[in-house]
């Protein structure tokens, strides 16, 4: 039976939801423990490898970050570019 009350997000999502809220208050080790556990069950959305990369930058990790950098653009995210051009070559 339907019930309208009951909310059900796959708990991935939660993860990266979770994940975005940690990264703006700069919670950045938490923020990427999320991300990739939302990533490797299954939520390979190209913000997801993005915002893995953009932590990675942070952290000072450029050959870590570059890589998920291209993973983002191979999945036409276009924010990915400027930082492939500028810190991938």
């Amino acid at each position: 039976m339907f019930d309208p009350y009951r909310l059900e997000v796959e708990s991935y999502v939660i993860k990266y939801d979770r994940g975005i809220s940690n990264y703006n208050i700069q919670q950045f080790d938490q923020s990427l423990e999320d991300f990739i556990v939302a990533e490797s069950h299954g939520y390979k959305l190209p913000e997801v490898f993005y915002n893995i990369g953009l932590i990675y930058f942070i952290k000072e990790d450029r050959l870590t970050a570059c890589r998920y950098m291209k993973k983002a653009a191979e999945l036409r995210y276009k924010d990915a570019e400027p930082y492939l051009l500028e810190y991938c070559r």
